[in-house]
């Protein structure tokens, strides 16, 4: 939710007329798709056998680090490759369709501006995340 609303917050400084209350609307209509992922993911839980808590840990379904060998991927590289999924492809897609009342433009415009504000963002977190397993691991 920190993501989204940096976007809201930068949608005020380029002299928004619209609400708060509008923009935390569609901040939490928008992460409703992670929880409805969440709960899928949750649910495909019960249909797998793990053997071991970290094969459980590693489930990350609809991703791009469910696709490919975990045991030759680095650590550090576990976190940006799952972020790079099918629910948060929809919610870039989703929080771009619930901006257009509150932001003029076309869907690639506020796609960019979804780019420029949460995608920095969310770049910037996933680079201190990266920074500290590569300092925290041996």
């Amino acid at each position: 939710m920190g993501g989204t609303t940096s976007t809201v917050l930068s949608t005020f400084i380029i002299n928004s007329k619209s609400k708060y209350k509008d923009y935390l609307k569609v901040v939490l209509l928008t992460e409703s798709v992670f929880v409805v992922f969440s709960f899928i993911r949750t649910g495909g839980l019960y249909y797998y056998d793990f053997q071991t808590v970290t094969k459980i840990s590693q489930f990350q379904p609809f991703t791009l680090f469910s696709l490919l060998d975990v045991n030759n991927i680095p650590e550090y590289l576990h976190y940006p490759l799952s972020l790079i999924s099918i629910p948060e492809a929809i919610y870039w897609v989703v929080l771009a369709l619930l901006l257009k009342p509150l932001i003029s433009g076309s869907f690639l415009k506020r796609i960019g501006f979804i780019a420029k504000t949460y995608g920095i963002g969310l770049l910037i977190w996933v680079s201190i995340v990266v920074f500290v397993t590569l300092n925290f691991t041996t």
